[in-house]
């Protein structure tokens, strides 16, 4: 893959990634959650455009959220929503679908990408946009079509979390709920492993990790004894 400063490489800019595509497509296809990690400048977004290209091409749907601009759950929400607000047959499926879900993607059939966003997010808030988030992967998990859906930068907006909670009166907690295998120990692991080995985070942060599975803990003191 050629360098480039540019947000991406795509066709002949692209190659010798055959090996790390076919793995990334093998566990994509049985089903698995990716948690693709490495240095800035690696080429992490040609590869899952890349991927997403090829998937298209052999009738996926692709959706691409890029959270960098994120600055807190809702907006990850919006960039997610965004992502999916082209694709008519799941914005379709939504409308019809008894939900606040429905209300939001009603109230901009007709508006641009722009205008869809601001008025999305205005009716997000603390207290909604887990359950608005799930109702929205269902719909798209809901397709006959399958969907590939990456969000890019990821760790940027871990970062941005944790720097809020440096000196505030008040921290953000973050809950991460998915099913068995999807990768939440890999995500939880990789902001363990910042907290440790950044210089701005490892002087006011420390990484408290407890096992899955602690048979000793069986209420809130043995917690805090452990």
């Amino acid at each position: 893959m050629n360098s480039s400063t540019g947000r991406w490489v795509s066709d002949d800019d692209f190659f010798n990634r055959e090996r790390e595509l076919q793995i990334l497509e093998t566990r994509v296809l049985d089903g698995n959650h990716i948690l693709l990690t490495g240095q800035r400048r690696m080429g992490k977004t040609s590869i899952a455009r890349e991927l997403g290209r090829r998937l298209e091409a052999e009738g996926w749907i692709f959706l691409f959220a890029d959270v960098e601009g994120a600055i807190c759950a809702e907006d990850v929400i919006v960039d997610i929503a965004q992502a999916v607000y082209p694709i008519r047959p799941i914005t379709s499926r939504a409308r019809r679908a008894g939900t606040t879900i429905k209300r939001l993607f009603s109230r901009v059939e007709e508006i641009g990408a722009y205008d869809f966003r601001m008025k999305f997010r205005a009716a997000l808030n603390a207290g909604n946009w887990r359950r608005q988030g799930e109702e929205l992967l269902r719909h798209c998990a809901a397709r006959k079509q399958s969907v590939l859906l990456v969000i890019d930068e990821l760790p940027i907006f871990l970062k941005r979390v944790l720097r809020g909670n440096i000196d505030s009166p008040s921290c953000q907690h973050v809950l991460v709920v998915a099913p068995r295998g999807r990768g939440k120990t890999m995500l939880l692991a990789r902001v363990a492993a910042e907290l440790s080995t950044n210089d701005e985070f490892s002087k006011c942060l420390l990484p408290v990790r407890f096992m899955e599975r602690t048979a000793a803990v069986c209420g809130r003191s043995s917690l805090v004894m452990r």
